[in-house]
């Protein structure tokens, strides 16, 4: 359950960083 929902807050930051920088 960690590792799933670390995967998921690394998505949702990659997707923030990603919108962010755009």
């Amino acid at each position: 359950a960690v590792m799933a929902e670390g995967k998921q807050h690394a998505l949702a930051v990659g997707v923030t960083t990603l919108s962010t920088e755009d």
